[in-house]
């Protein structure tokens, strides 16, 4: 299965994520692929200086997320919230990815859907077109 899934992974130069806020980070099937997917010599490499992404070739991810909570007014919540500073660490600095864009759907359980879906759209129209550009 590991096979499949990296080879999948690596054939698709746009990869869309999308997943819950879950306990502050990703959820538990999430993680299990990024291990699926992050093998040395594949996705990135061990050099004397560090590892070095393979995944240079104008790959780019755009993780759309939804919570309960807002965890972008900069306040208690906000350092919690580690999925998305997780994921573009990995697919950017480790697997060499050129962009990792977010796009949320926040407050879910506190704040009116219209205001929800207003955002989350406004969020989404920002990188679109910087997501699906070619270099």
């Amino acid at each position: 299965m590991s096979a499949f899934l990296l080879n999948q992974f690596k054939a698709n130069h746009r990869i869309v994520i999308l997943t819950p806020l879950h306990n502050f980070n990703i959820t538990s099937r999430l993680k299990d692929y990024i291990d699926n997917i992050m093998i040395a010599r594949e996705t990135f490499k061990y050099t004397e200086d560090g590892s070095v992404g393979l995944m240079t070739d104008d790959y780019k991810a755009l993780l759309l997320q939804a919570s309960g909570g807002v965890y972008t007014n900069d306040d208690r919540y906000t350092p919690l919230e580690f999925s998305y500073y997780y994921l573009k660490e990995m697919f950017k600095e480790i697997m060499g990815f050129d962009e990792f864009y977010i796009a949320r759907a926040q407050g879910t359980s506190v704040l009116p859907e219209d205001e929800i879906l207003d955002a989350a759209n406004k969020d989404l129209n920002n990188v679109f077109d910087a997501f699906y550009t070619q270099k």
